[in-house]
């Protein structure tokens, strides 16, 4: 029986099929091994099978089975593919290189600039100018800054790709030191407010018309402790005549009270005055009128007219309630005190040095403000971002590359399938498909800010070019075998 004999076209793709192992399994990206020689190694093996079929058949050339145009064909159809693979190559990295935002490192050095630059605010807080009525101000803005920074901070160092807490903490001290600020930034706007030349005209006018009732009242009360004095010699309706007197004098002093100019800051201390004007008000007509009711006559007494009667004994008369009154003007003093402090509070919230305290912390506040508000801006058109990182954007131009890919894949599988070239192809084909399904797990899977989901691809990627050079050495060696020169295979 006659022994067949494989040609050496035949056995230059089997030994390079046969180094392939059926696919290199890739080491781990970031920890190179030693690459041998792969094109060396195939070319050497190559050669000695060759020779070892050539001394089995004397005479025989290697393109027995194999045609030169075939071996052209498929060469030239593999170099087109290689280009345009290292073509994709090149741009999926520069791509990768130039998404620079999407990286953790960019991530991490962006929180340290932001708690860097917000360092500087809480020191501008504590150099404010320091008054004592507007002290309270500038712990509430410096308190504020302090605990946001410390949040801020605490980012910087905990952040991880997918940490949600450190940004939590840091919105919960910014909420915190919203409330702080609005509350300092509320009581310079009330100072500022009460020290304008405005307000401090109304409260001089204020004080002048209060000054002149109080005057009213004090000769109101110089004459009602005349009428004390004199009052046990007066008779009842001597009484009752003066006290109406006296009551429609210090109607005088409450209708002016109830025109005074009353503005924000002066109306709770007309609703004062006016409270203790209304009760010596009402205590006073109700003293005459217990003083009326008292020298009134009362009904004669029921007597038989056959009866002689002894004359009625006249009961004795009620003492007037001049305590109760007394009583009141006490309170009313107490009042009239309390406004007249108030008052006076009023007068020196308002002076001229009190506004140039508070203009003082204004104009060193602002440009605190307008850091602060400047700040998160930037750091919230940041995280609204993703720091400039366009998650949609990224995913898409992966697509695109997983589109790309499959129309190389595509040119890989309609290479010539005849049978002594068949091992070269389905080693080709095995490197595109394995990058094929690595490159479209890595759209699926793909988010900003984390290396580790490069590394499936990358490893895949390893080891579909290792395949590649397998199939360039096969190739290089089939050109040989054919003695077909590199002009031939471009032209």
């Amino acid at each position: 029986m006659k022994r067949m004999v494989a040609p050496a076209s035949m056995v230059v793709v089997l030994v390079v099929a046969a180094c392939s192992g059926g696919g290199a399994t890739p080491s781990p990206v970031g920890q190179p091994t030693a690459t041998p020689d792969i094109e060396a190694t195939v070319s050497a093996r190559v050669r000695g099978t060759v020779q070892a079929v050539r001394d089995e058949r004397p005479g025989a050339t290697a393109p027995a089975r194999l045609g030169r145009e075939t071996v052209l064909g498929f060469t030239r159809s593999h170099r087109s593919i290689e280009a345009d693979w290292e073509e994709l190559h090149t741009d999926f990295d520069r791509w990768r290189h130039g998404l620079v935002v999407c990286d953790a490192s960019t991530v991490q050095d962006t929180l340290r600039g932001f708690a860097g630059r917000f360092a500087a605010l809480p020191e501008q807080a504590r150099s404010l100018p320091d008054r004592g009525f507007l002290q309270e101000i500038g712990e509430q803005i410096t308190e504020a800054l302090e605990q946001e920074g410390t949040a801020l901070r605490q980012l910087r160092d905990a952040w991880q790709p997918d940490a949600v807490e450190p940004f939590e903490a840091l919105e919960r001290e910014r909420s915190a030191g919203a409330s702080l600020r609005r509350q300092a930034e509320g009581t310079l706007a009330d100072r500022t407010e009460k020290t304008s030349a405005l307000v401090r005209a109304d409260v001089a006018g204020f004080a002048q018309a209060v000054g002149e009732i109080d005057q009213g009242w004090q000769q109101y009360r110089r004459a009602y402790e005349e009428f004390r004095q004199e009052q046990p010699a007066l008779s009842a309706d001597e009484t009752a005549s003066q006290l109406g007197q006296l009551v429609v004098r210090f109607l005088e002093i409450v209708t002016a009270i109830r025109d005074l100019p009353a503005s924000k800051f002066t109306r709770p201390l007309a609703q004062t005055l006016a409270q203790a004007a209304e009760q010596e008000d009402l205590a006073l007509k109700t003293l005459r009128d217990a003083v009326q009711e008292a020298e009134a006559p009362g009904p004669p007494p029921d007597t038989d007219p056959d009866e002689e009667a002894d004359p009625p004994a006249r009961p004795a008369p009620e003492p007037l309630p001049f305590l109760e009154f007394d009583t009141q003007l006490v309170q009313s003093d107490g009042l009239r005190r309390q406004a007249a402090e108030a008052l006076a509070d009023l007068l020196d919230d308002t002076s001229e040095e009190k506004q140039a305290a508070v203009k003082a912390l204004a104009e060193a506040y602002q440009p605190l403000a307008e850091a602060w508000d400047t700040f998160y801006q930037d750091y919230d058109a940041w995280r609204r971002t993703d720091g400039g990182c366009d998650r949609s954007e990224a995913v898409k131009t992966l697509g695109q590359f997983v589109t790309r890919f499959g129309s190389l894949s595509g040119q890989v599988r309609a290479l010539p399938r005849v049978t002594p070239l068949r091992p070269l192809g389905e080693l080709l084909v095995e490197a595109a498909e394995g990058e094929e399904r690595a490159l479209l797990d890595l759209r699926n899977s793909w988010v900003p800010f984390d290396a580790s989901v490069y590394r499936s691809f990358d490893r895949e990627r390893g080891a579909a070019n290792k395949l590649r050079r397998q199939v360039v050495a096969g190739v290089n060696d089939l050109l040989a075998e054919f003695n077909i020169a590199p002009g031939e295979v471009s032209s």
